[in-house]
């Protein structure tokens, strides 16, 4: 592992977590995604190419993420909301 590569593992790990879970790429893939994203580089692996590019992986692989934590987050809230009512019953 090089220094850049270090460099994007500890400032992106999120962001690495769902390039693995939404492209179905290698950790080495998704690191790659983003430094040729950071260099300008509109394609990148063979897999990330696939995908539509560089651009187009990290958009969608951000917005999985989000929507995933906004879905956890709201079931959160109906489990709190359950507990609640079950105590002033």
């Amino acid at each position: 592992m090089n220094k850049c590569d270090k460099t994007i593992t500890e400032r992106y790990p999120r962001l690495i977590a769902a390039l693995q879970w939404v492209a179905c790429l290698s950790w080495g893939e998704a690191v790659t995604c983003i430094r040729d994203y950071q260099e300008g580089r509109d394609y990148s692996g063979e897999a990330v190419n696939h995908f539509g590019g560089t651009r187009e992986t990290l958009e969608r692989a951000s917005r999985a993420w989000v929507r995933g934590l906004v879905v956890d987050q709201r079931r959160h809230e109906r489990e709190r909301v359950q507990e609640v009512s079950r105590g002033l019953r």
